[in-house]
């Protein structure tokens, strides 16, 4: 009877067996010996290694897509909001993009790695337009309003509001909210036509109808009728921003 040292042929835990378990000795010369291990063999371990494999990679590519344009559209946005002026050119939010331009994955594939991990690199693009041709459409668009009794004073009209629709390649549709000074529109002339031989109440009660004439005062020097000759009445206009 003897004692000796075994070790598994292969590494690993399946070396490991229970105490009684090795009963045979392979080797030619082993004939007729019997053998047993009286105690279990231990000490066999497994180790597990992650591989980087095509759809690891792939997985990381579209995280990466996702959350690279995600952040890339949230800092511009916050950079390039609605409303802010660039060089004298007002930003459209709505059409504010991010592509990828580059997309890296640092392991290759069949890599020893834990994890997996990559950079991206976004590309980010907005369409622009002259903030003096928006008030140029507010402008007009607001005259067109008012009609011909009133007039838009210079330089008073302002945007309130500018909403965006995208309409695809490349085209947009504005819908402006502005505001603007307006001032009513007297004309000498039509004033003396429509009181000239008029009596003094029949002269103000036309002048009380035209809506563009806030207050007025008549100084007759002939009596209570105004001269018949429109050259022989001076008419004084004083403007007030409405």
């Amino acid at each position: 009877q003897a004692e000796v040292d075994v070790q598994a042929a292969l590494p690993g835990s399946a070396g490991n067996v229970a105490q009684g378990r090795i009963k045979i000795l392979a080797l030619p010369e082993s004939e007729g010996l019997e053998v047993v291990n009286p105690e279990p063999t231990r000490g066999g371990t497994d180790r597990v290694f992650a591989v980087v494999t095509q759809a690891d990679r792939q997985a990381l590519e579209t995280k990466l897509r996702e959350a690279a344009q995600a952040e890339a559209l949230t800092q511009l946005s916050s950079a390039l909001g609605e409303g802010q002026e660039a060089d004298g050119r007002w930003v459209l939010a709505p059409t504010i993009q991010a592509e990828v331009a580059r997309l890296k994955v640092d392991q290759a594939e069949g890599t020893r790695a834990e994890r997996v991990t990559g950079t991206a690199e976004v590309k980010g693009s907005a369409l622009t337009v002259e903030y003096s041709r928006l008030l140029a459409v507010a402008e007009e668009r607001l005259a067109q309003k008012l009609g011909a009794g009133h007039v838009l004073l210079p330089r008073s009209v302002a945007l309130a509001k500018v909403k965006v629709e995208p309409q695809g390649a490349g085209e947009v549709t504005f819908l402006l909210t502005a505001h603007g000074v307006a001032q009513a529109k007297v004309e000498a002339e039509r004033v003396r036509q429509a009181i000239a031989g008029r009596t003094l109440q029949e002269a103000e009660e036309l002048l009380r109808g035209m809506k563009a004439i806030a207050s007025f005062r008549i100084r007759s020097e002939q009596g209570r009728r105004l001269p018949r000759w429109e050259r022989w009445i001076d008419v004084e206009l004083r403007s007030e921003p409405q």
